[in-house]
């Protein structure tokens, strides 16, 4: 069909596009709500770090500005300045990124595929009253956090993680990650189709809470991926980073 060799994007969007011979019998499509399959969707969170011991956050803060403002005030900032954030702040945006309701703790604040919940979020704290500096794991079923790795990562931020210097000078910096593996054995090649989206919705949802919390935000893709999963201990292939997300003042 093609004669010549597909830029990668182009190689990737034919190939997660659904094919209705995969579906030819209503029994394909149920296979999906085999026991198997439904027990994944219970099977979150990242097992490695539940031997550390936790530390707990406080109640997020309750948004009182009306969806309309917090829209009209979302927008993408670079200047930082290296000033902390309070800690029921960075509860807050990590509730509204990968946390359970409140009001049903069966459910997340993101939509997620098959209800299967996969997106990881790590974050790396610079700036934050009561909290240490170091590499943190959000544990969403206690609303609390695993310290991966303790210390300052300012200059690994400046130097090596990001290819520009601006975002050494934030607050804290959101990796999202997710478990494809376990998406994968569901959805197959529409599995990392899904996983952008739902990635995707965390990080409107920072961008929404930052907004709301008037702290500046900004998503960035410029960063090295190996760099950060070496530090956390995944593989980048069954639980990839897809994205980062910086907040300060």
């Amino acid at each position: 069909m093609f004669k010549s060799i597909l830029p990668l994007d182009i190689e990737y969007h034919i190939s997660s596009r659904n094919n209705k011979a995969l579906f030819s019998s209503k029994a394909d499509h149920l296979r999906h709500y085999n026991e198997y399959i439904v027990n994944l969707q219970h099977n979150v969170g990242l097992s490695i770090y539940r031997s550390i011991p936790l530390v707990r956050l406080p109640p997020p803060i309750k948004i009182a500005d009306s969806f309309q403002d917090v829209v009209e005030k979302r927008c993408s900032r670079r200047d930082f300045h290296a000033h902390n954030i309070q800690l029921d702040e960075l509860s807050t945006l990590l509730s509204l990124a990968a946390g359970y309701k409140q009001s049903d703790s069966r459910r997340k604040y993101t939509p997620s595929s098959g209800g299967f919940n996969e997106v990881e979020v790590f974050i790396i704290v610079l700036h934050v009253e009561e909290l240490s500096p170091g590499i943190y794991y959000y544990n969403a079923m206690q609303h609390a956090l695993h310290c991966v790795v303790h210390g300052d990562f300012s200059e690994w931020v400046r130097q090596d993680l990001f290819y520009q210097e601006d975002w050494a000078k934030a607050s804290v910096i959101f990796i999202l990650a997710a478990q494809l593996d376990r998406l994968r054995k569901k959805y197959q090649h529409r599995a990392y189709r899904l996983c952008l989206l739902d990635v995707g919705h965390s990080a409107q949802n920072l961008y929404m809470g930052a907004s709301a919390l008037n702290l500046k935000v900004c998503e960035v893709l410029g960063y090295i991926e190996s760099e950060i999963e070496q530090v956390l201990g995944i593989d980048g292939i069954d639980t990839p980073t897809f994205s980062t997300v910086v907040v300060g003042k």
